[in-house]
């Protein structure tokens, strides 16, 4: 027998090549895959953890609430709104609520944590309630003070006044809500604190140095523009006026009509009224000086 014309067909190599070929074929094959399906679980893990720490912080919420402050009656006070936790805000709806019972509106003003970049509007026609919008090119980031409304209070000493915060929203540079919790406040009122002992003491020394003035300011009113009369003796006595006496207590100097000095009385002497005219007294003084003095100078 030829073994040249055997061989093909009981060695078959063509075939023993194709199985070996197809044999490693398969076990590359299921090595890739596996290769695959272990990173294609490493990153589906990866991001089940990263989509796990997002949602948690996001669950953090921002604080907003109204600061623990002390108000005074008939002042007009500030009450700071505070953020606690901002990270990258640039928009806000903010409503702030009160009783217009206790409390009247005035201003608001930005707080610390907005730049001079940032644009408030401000609502208030609507009774107990301000509505305010914010939008900054600053994001807001932080803790500290957001809006600083005021207020002129009406309500008395001892009396309570709460100031609250509703739908409060707020957007972060992503355009994402951020979630917000809230925090009202009950403010206490306490008494005005009164004038300032500087300002009492101005007051008292004005009302001693016109005391003082008004004294030495007594015998030199106007006398009424009459003559004086020369003696008692020629002048009829005037009702309830003339013919009585007047004491005095300290020197008086006696006047004409012209306001001119004419005569002195001297203290502790009884003197006798001539005439009454419009709370003048014409008397004569021991020297014999007749002239006017002025009632306030002289007792009845």
């Amino acid at each position: 027998m030829n073994l040249d014309t055997v061989k093909p067909a009981t060695v078959n190599p063509p075939h023993l090549i194709t199985f070996s070929t197809t044999t490693c074929r398969a076990k590359g094959g299921g090595h890739l895959r596996r290769y695959i399906s272990k990173i294609f679980v490493s990153l589906v893990a990866v991001v089940a953890v990263m989509a796990a720490m997002s949602n948690a912080q996001a669950q953090i919420p921002v604080n907003v609430q109204v600061d623990a402050v002390e108000l005074e009656t008939s002042a007009i006070d500030t009450v700071p709104i505070v953020i606690t936790g901002a990270d990258g805000i640039v928009a806000m709806h903010v409503e702030i609520t009160y009783d217009p019972a206790v409390l009247q509106w005035d201003s608001l003003e930005n707080g610390d944590l907005l730049s001079s970049n940032s644009l408030v509007e401000v609502n208030p026609d609507i009774a107990g309630t301000v509505i305010v919008g914010i939008a900054t090119l600053d994001p807001v980031s932080g803790t500290g003070p957001l809006l600083l409304p005021r207020f002129s209070v009406l309500g008395a000493e001892g009396a309570t006044a709460t100031v609250g915060l509703q739908n409060v929203a707020a957007w972060d540079e992503n355009g994402f809500d951020v979630l917000i919790q809230t925090q009202d406040q009950n403010l206490a009122i306490a008494g005005g604190s009164g004038p300032p002992i500087l300002l009492i003491a101005l007051i008292v020394g004005a009302v001693v140095i016109i005391g003082i003035a008004a004294r030495l300011m007594k015998g030199r009113r106007t006398p009424p523009a009459v003559a004086p009369t020369s003696t008692p003796a020629t002048v009829g006595p005037a009702p309830g006026a003339a013919g009585s006496q007047v004491f005095v207590n300290q020197p008086v100097t006696l006047l004409d009509s012209q306001q001119n000095p004419v005569g002195q009385l001297q203290p502790g002497q009884f003197y006798t009224v001539m005439e009454e005219n419009a709370g003048w007294y014409a008397v004569t003084d021991a020297a014999g000086n007749s002239g006017w003095v002025s009632a306030t100078m002289v007792n009845r």
